[in-house]
C-alpha cells in the first residue's frame, strides 16, 4: 500500500547576498529547504547555493534566493523576472525550462539509521520486506524512479526531508533514498549518529532549471562558458573485494553461478548472489544498487543505459511458445 504523510507547511522567503553597488545586476531564483545544499537558516544560503553566488560574483552579478517549498519553487520560477529554480537533478526538468550546466554532484543513496540491527545483504529483500522512505514532490533521476516504482508498495512518501529524517528515527520507516549529507545534517543537528549507507547510486549532477525564454537567452551562454568547462575529474578505478550479483531463479541457473563464482574468485574477489525477479534484477543493476546480473538475453538490456553486456555468451538458449492443443498457437498470442 502506497502510505503519504502530508504535515503542514509553513512558507519561508529569504533573501541572501543584500544589494551591493558593485554589482551590475542581479539574477533571481527559487530555491528549497535541502540543507546543506540549500537553506534560508544556514549563513551561506547552503552550500550549492554559496557556490553559485560566488561564481556569479565574479562576473558582478548579484544573487537573490527565495526559498519555497519545492513544488511552489518550480511554479514560482515560471514569472517574468526569475532565472529559474535551483538545485535540481536534470530529471526535474520542467516544460518551458531548460538544464544549467553542471553546478556541482550530488550523492543519492539508500540509508538507515546506525541503530538498525537489520541484515542489508539482499537487496531484493530490503525493499520488497520494508517501508522505504521517499520525498514526494523530487522527480529523482530515471534510474532511481524505475526502481521506487517497481517497490511501490513498500514506498512511504513524504513532504520533505525533515519528515524523512523524523520518520527514520522514529522508526516508521525503515530505510530512505536521499542524499546522505541532507539527513547527516539534521542529525548533527539534533547531535545524533550520521545515517549509515547500504547502497550508493552514482553521483548525480545538481544543475538550474532555467525558463527557456528570451529573457535568460544571456545569461544561458553566461552559464556555459562559467560552468561547462568544469566537468567532474574521472574517479580511478578501484579493485572490489566484494561483488553483488543478481539472477533469476530458473531452472538450471546453477552451473553458470558457480561458473561466475569460480572466475571472481580465481581473482581474489568474493560474490555474493541474489535470486532477484526478472525486472527488478536489471533495474537494480541500471541504478548501481547492484554490481551485476548472471544470465540474462542480450536484446532485453539494449534500453538500460548503465548496463554493459559482457562478452561472449554463456550459453544459447531457445525460447518456445507452448499451448494447450484446443487453444490457437502461434504469434498472435505474444
Amino acid at each position: 500500500m502506497l502510505t503519504r504523510f502530508f504535515p503542514l507547511i509553513v512558507l519561508v522567503f529569504s533573501s541572501f547576498a543584500a544589494a551591493d553597488s558593485s554589482y551590475q545586476e542581479t539574477w533571481k531564483i527559487t530555491s528549497l529547504e535541502a540543507p546543506p545544499y540549500a537553506s534560508s537558516t544556514m549563513a551561506n544560503g547552503g552550500d550549492a547555493i554559496a557556490l553559485l553566488r560566488d561564481t556569479l560574483a565574479k562576473k558582478s552579478i548579484n544573487l537573490e534566493v527565495e526559498y519555497l517549498p519545492w513544488q511552489e519553487a518550480i511554479k514560482k520560477a515560471q514569472l517574468t523576472g526569475y532565472l529559474g529554480y535551483y538545485p535540481a537533478w536534470p530529471s526535474e526538468m520542467m516544460p518551458g525550462f531548460v538544464a544549467s550546466p553542471t553546478i556541482l554532484n550530488s550523492q543519492l543513496a539508500v540509508i538507515t539509521t546506525q541503530s538498525n540491527p537489520q541484515d542489508f545483504e539482499n537487496i531484493e529483500q530490503l525493499f520488497s520486506e520494508n517501508k522505504v522512505g521517499v520525498v514526494e514532490p523530487y522527480i529523482y533521476p530515471d534510474v532511481v524512479e524505475k526502481v521506487i516504482q517497481s517497490y511501490a508498495g513498500s514506498i512511504v512518501q513524504t513532504a520533505n526531508d525533515e519528515e524523512l529524517f523524523h520518520l527514520m528515527q522514529t522508526k516508521q520507516i525503515n530505510f530512505a533514498i536521499t542524499a546522505p549529507k541532507v539527513l547527516n545534517y539534521f542529525a548533527e543537528q539534533q547531535n545524533l549518529p550520521e545515517s549509515k549507507i547500504v547502497s550508493q547510486f552514482t553521483d548525480f549532477p545538481l544543475v538550474i532549471g532555467i525558463r527557456n525564454d528570451a529573457e535568460n537567452k544571456a545569461k544561458i551562454a553566461l552559464l556555459n562558458d562559467l560552468f561547462a568547462a568544469k566537468q567532474p575529474l574521472v574517479q580511478n578505478y578501484s579493485r572490489p573485494n566484494k561483488l553483488l550479483l543478481t539472477y533469476i531463479d530458473i531452472p538450471r541457473i546453477a552451473p553458470f553461478k558457480a561458473f561466475i563464482e569460480q572466475v571472481y574468485n580465481d581473482l581474489n574477489i568474493k560474490t555474493q548472489m541474489q535470486a532477484t525477479p526478472s525486472r527488478r534484477g536489471v533495474l537494480l543493476l541500471n541504478a548501481g544498487i547492484v554490481d551485476g546480473d548472471i544470465v540474462r538475453s542480450k536484446s532485453n538490456l539494449k534500453k538500460f543505459e548503465n548496463v554493459i553486456v559482457v562478452e561472449p555468451s554463456l550459453g544459447i538458449i531457445n525460447l518456445v511458445l507452448l499451448c494447450r492443443k484446443s487453444l490457437p498457437c502461434d504469434r498472435d498470442n505474444l
